[in-house]
């Protein structure tokens, strides 16, 4: 059962890429967090998330 888990995660990986490099980018478009996470089918605490990482991010 394990590694039919690792397989599936692998395969989902590049697709979790994808709509986390959408995220970031709807987050610098000034978007609300809630108006994301619906639109990009996330949670909202994954937005919160990476509006955090994407703001130290430009601090540097």
């Amino acid at each position: 059962m394990e590694d039919s888990t690792g397989a599936v995660d692998k395969k989902l990986e590049p697709t979790r890429a994808e709509r986390q490099q959408l995220v970031t980018a709807a987050i610098g478009w000034g978007r609300s967090d809630s108006e994301i996470a619906i639109r990009a089918r996330v949670p909202r605490r994954t937005v919160y998330e990476l509006r955090d990482t994407v703001a130290a991010g430009q601090q540097n």
